[in-house]
């Protein structure tokens, strides 16, 4: 593997981790320095990056420590997907991995030319963590990553305020620019804030970020971070899809309709409605009952008599719950 620019290379050309501890020696820019550091992978580790994406797509990250749900998991690899279709694979990132539940997801969609980057406080740096947010926990994440992973060498991980992160630093630690970038780190107004601008300024065209905890009522910075980004700050950052307890958006009007386009083939039951004044989809993933209700052989089912009897009966457990 060669080294990007300003990187040092794994002693013996072993396979590592590329990841940044960080020093208190002082720099030109009064920001703390950082060296290169290298983790050893895990021999175990699964062979092929696709088998590794499919284990983990259908559970593997049920595993992890972390908050997310199997919708966005779907609709993250749809979004992938057209991505893959439209402009090409690149790299991703993610501010805030805490134990690395979406991090491996995100990872697991890139290709082998590419590098992801892990961006988060770790143990090291919690007396940053403003808003008690997670708890990123550096062990624990690589212990993940070497389960789940099929190449664990192309990870970068940056133990780092993301409020001292440049767009031309995160660029590096993936080593280009990022076509995917969840924001999940410190979910206070100005942190949010920060962070959308870090996406927007990095994001390759066509790419699209993945914002957490916008409409979670336990995180209000997040909305306001958001709002002040939309209405200051943003150019180019459109909205393509709210789900499972995200809000994706596309770098690019014609990538938010690309992707819109994409999300309504795989989710005909999406609603097309708007947020600050332009549209987006708002769906959630269905249910195993949803989904069994909307089937051809319930249909079929549905007016027989073991069909009424399987109806009465969900309507006398509904009574029994509601009382």
């Amino acid at each position: 593997m060669t080294a990007a620019a300003g990187l040092t290379p794994a002693p013996d050309g072993a396979a590592v981790y590329l990841g940044v501890e960080r020093e208190p020696a002082p720099v030109d820019d009064g920001r703390a320095a950082h060296r290169w550091k290298a983790y050893a992978p895990d021999p175990n580790r699964p062979t092929t990056v696709t088998s590794a994406l499919e284990r983990y797509r259908n559970g593997g990250h049920k595993r992890v420590e972390g908050w997310l749900l199997q919708g966005a998991v779907d609709t993250i690899c749809t979004l992938a997907q057209a991505q893959r279709r439209a402009i090409g694979a690149a790299p991703a990132c993610e501010i805030g991995v805490h134990h690395g539940r979406l991090f491996i997801l995100l990872h697991l969609l890139t290709v082998p030319e590419h590098r992801s980057a892990a961006i988060d406080l770790f143990e090291g740096r919690q007396e940053e963590n403003v808003d008690a947010s997670g708890r990123g926990s550096l062990p624990t994440l690589l212990r993940n990553v070497r389960a789940h992973c099929g190449d664990p060498e192309r990870i970068c991980i940056v133990a780092e305020n993301s409020l001292h992160l440049t767009p031309a630093r995160i660029v590096e630690a993936c080593g280009g620019q990022p076509g995917i970038f969840s924001i999940d780190g410190g979910h206070t107004a100005e942190l949010t804030r920060n962070d959308l601008r870090l996406a927007h300024d990095t994001l390759r065209d066509g790419g699209f970020a993945i914002l957490d905890d916008y409409f979670n009522p336990s995180w209000p910075g997040v909305s306001e971070g958001t709002c002040r980004f939309m209405d200051a700050d943003n150019e180019r950052l459109e909205p393509v899809a709210i789900t499972s307890n995200k809000v994706i958006l596309a770098l690019g009007a014609p990538a938010a309709a690309m992707y819109r386009d994409a999300l309504s083939q795989a989710y005909p039951h999406a609603k097309l409605t708007d947020i600050f004044g332009r549209p987006v989809l708002a769906y959630e993933t269905p249910t195993l009952e949803q989904r069994a209700k909307r089937s051809r052989a319930w249909q079929r089912l549905r007016e027989t008599a073991a069909g009424r009897a399987l109806r009465r009966g969900r309507a006398a457990w509904r009574d029994l719950r509601s009382r």
